[in-house]
């Protein structure tokens, strides 16, 4: 993978495939609360981290998300394709 590849984190869902059409609903609704405590880079991919509480693993998917923005800026700036404004700008939001 490039350094520059962005990747959208995301909290964990459960994805019901036609696999899963003899489980019954429990097991489902416990497979749902599970995932909502897993980060992961697309709905399938794997798992990255385990939260004990479901808002840490939407934090922590959000501050990937911001770091992969990050990353991208840098990367575009350090190569020329921006002045470097949009980081800056980007920073005074962040602490505004």
């Amino acid at each position: 993978m490039a350094m520059n590849d962005i990747t959208t984190w995301q909290q964990g869902q459960f994805i019901d495939k036609t696999e899963y059409a003899r489980m019954g609903e429990l097991w489902k609704d416990e497979r749902r609360k599970e995932e909502r405590h897993k980060v992961r880079p697309a709905p399938e991919g794997n798992t990255i981290c385990w939260c004990p509480d479901p808002q840490y693993a939407a934090w922590i998917a959000q501050r990937l998300n911001l770091a992969a923005k990050l990353e991208q800026m840098a990367y575009d700036f350090a190569t020329g394709k921006t002045d470097g404004s949009e980081i800056v700008a980007m920073v005074r939001d962040a602490v505004a």
